[in-house]
């Protein structure tokens, strides 16, 4: 029920009838406060067999709709593959929203072909860029229907008209901020994020800068890489809603995400639509698909705190790159808000099932 997923979901029903059939699970790390959104126009069930403490689809009810299409959004959970399995032995053509994805090429044999056994099994998938498409043929074949799927969390409401300088100024005061130049990081504190590598390259950054981390729910993890030269550069913030997190990236100059590993990384589009330059790695999916070098960001490779603090120098000496980057941003991410994907979405699936009309 993450509230991207039910806005995107609830966006398709004005177009077409839409039944939500959910597991309740989550991940692990999940802020359940973040679980925030419940549609309006689609209908959604909870209607799940458990067994062993896992939850399972109920296959009877589902398959009862004799839907046009059915639609999985993920393959990693245990109920969403026996259901595959339940639709490919009824020959029910189904469709697989793949997020994102790396190629592991030390990857156990048997997890691989587990994998290319489930993800052959699909009659079409839903993929996020061209990184995801070479994710996908590698288990389940060239021969496959990859339709894109424009992977977002920012409806055309929430995306800034301008980089205001005198509004940045009006929020940093809001916020207690002090008015110099700002970096910010959004996320889990865990060691895929990278944040680590952010701290690093702060302390060769011999500028007058400051860098804050939202969603610090457990900073003191990195308390040892904090000695007294950065301390006074480094905030970190809770988790907070989604207001005030839009009033942090108005407040700040440019958006950083360090990650080792992001298979998308919604964070991106949220960052871009809100006027920002983007700083990010060679490992996050978002980044590698939007951003262009010069255009509206940097992609750096990760786990290199020399090659961020660079980049985060560079930016600081050109506040006039910073500002054009971030206008650049905020025409690039029109492309991507829910209300824009979904009219892809509804192209795609008349198309897929041969739809006149």
């Amino acid at each position: 029920m993450a509230p991207f997923r039910m806005r995107w979901v609830d966006e398709i029903a004005k177009y077409i009838d839409v039944h939500v059939y959910h597991l309740d699970e989550y991940g692990a790390g999940v802020n359940m406060k973040y679980i925030n959104y419940f549609p309006k126009r689609a209908k959604v069930f909870c209607d799940k067999v458990s067994i062993l403490k896992r939850n399972f689809f109920d296959h009877k009810k589902i398959l009862d709709e004799n839907a046009d299409i059915y639609l999985l959004d993920g393959y990693g959970f245990l109920g969403q593959q026996c259901l595959m399995l339940e639709l490919s032995i009824k020959r029910i053509p189904f469709i697989v929203s793949v997020d994102g994805g790396f190629v592991n090429q030390n990857e156990n044999f048997l997890k691989k072909k587990i994998k290319s056994f489930l993800l052959k099994k699909p009659s079409a998938f839903l993929s996020t860029s061209k990184e995801t498409d070479e994710f996908i043929q590698y288990y389940a074949g060239n021969n496959i229907n990859i339709m894109r799927h424009y992977f977002s969390s920012i409806s055309a409401e929430n995306i800034r008209n301008c980089v205001d300088k005198e509004e940045k100024r009006i929020y940093r005061g809001e916020l207690d901020i002090k008015d110099k130049f700002t970096v910010i990081a959004v996320g889990q504190f865990i060691p895929r994020k990278g944040f680590d590598i952010l701290i690093k390259a702060v302390k060769s950054v011999r500028l007058d800068i400051q860098v804050y981390f939202v969603g610090a729910s457990n900073a003191k993890q990195y308390d040892v890489l904090i000695d007294d030269e950065v301390r006074e550069k480094i905030r970190f913030v809770d988790f907070c809603d989604e207001d005030t997190l839009s009033k942090y990236y108005c407040a700040s100059d440019v958006f950083v995400l360090p990650t080792r590993e992001d298979v998308w990384g919604l964070v991106i589009g949220e960052a871009m639509a809100q006027g920002l330059p983007i700083v990010t790695t060679n490992k996050c999916l978002a980044g590698m698909e939007m951003i262009n070098e010069f255009e509206n960001g940097f992609i750096v490779q990760s786990d290199n705190e020399d090659a961020l603090a660079k980049v985060i120098t560079y930016l600081y000496d050109n506040p006039d790159l910073c500002d054009e980057m971030g206008r650049n941003n905020l025409k690039k991410i029109c492309n991507y808000s829910i209300e824009e994907a979904t009219k892809k979405d509804i192209e795609n699936f008349k198309k897929w099932i041969g739809y006149e009309g």
